[in-house]
């Protein structure tokens, strides 16, 4: 089982690429290329090799897009035999007929018929509870936060599958948009989930998280347009 990281594990981010605007993004195609897709906001994408972002986008439907605040091209998925036909899926808001709208929908795993109460609960709190939510049975999430340290806006990770960074391997690791932190999640030896700060990226720079085939976890830097790494200090 997954054990917090000592307080003694420090990390940083190490750039990987630059030169992206408002990158929200990034993803692997499971192909064996080990190249990183990363997703623009205006309607991009560019892929990184061996380091390298190469010249020509992958994909540019900017003209399809309608971008500002939080709308544009949000998200991209491959399907699990991309390899064999090539399918990939994109999540973009566009403007039809005069309206905005939001193509592809985003899915969410969850146990056969689970109700997570939204929209009568926020986390583990109650939210607009109406008298007929008192019957029901919701699933609550494993860890919830609030906002008093000025975290306001979760942006979820991944399990660390990698092998450069062993104390964090089998931990969730995910950030919050405005208060810039990362953490690492995970059950101690009583089975309580326990939350443990990382590290400190840049002011409204934490967009996303990806993951490349080998499982090292990478931050999309919103503000400054740039792909990083998590990294042990100390380690290559």
């Amino acid at each position: 089982m997954a054990a917090p990281p000592p307080l003694t594990l420090q990390v940083d981010l190490v750039p990987v690429a630059s030169g992206f605007t408002s990158p929200l993004d990034i993803e692997e195609a499971g192909d064996g290329s080990g190249r990183l897709f990363v997703v623009e906001r205006a309607g991009t994408i560019k892929i990184i090799q061996s380091g390298n972002v190469l010249g020509t986008p992958y994909l540019d439907i900017s003209s399809s897009v309608a971008s500002g605040g939080e709308t544009g091209l949000l998200g991209l998925a491959f399907h699990p035999n991309f390899t064999s036909h090539g399918c990939f899926y994109l999540n973009y808001t566009s403007t039809r007929n005069g309206k905005l709208q939001t193509f592809i929908s985003e899915f969410r795993a969850a146990t056969a018929s689970a109700n997570m109460g939204w929209r009568s609960k926020e986390g583990t709190h109650n939210f607009n509870f109406t008298g007929n939510c008192a019957n029901q049975t919701f699933l609550d999430p494993i860890f919830n936060y609030d906002h008093s340290q000025g975290d306001d806006t979760v942006i979820g990770g991944y399990v660390y599958r990698g092998t450069n960074i062993t104390a964090l391997a089998g931990n969730y690791i995910f950030g919050d948009f405005i208060s810039r932190r990362i953490w690492s999640l995970a059950q101690n030896s009583q089975g309580q989930w326990v939350r443990t700060f990382l590290l400190n990226s840049n002011a409204n720079n934490l967009a996303g998280f990806g993951q490349d085939p080998s499982g090292e976890l990478y931050v999309a830097q919103y503000s400054t347009g740039a792909v990083a790494r998590l990294h042990q200090v100390g380690t290559p």
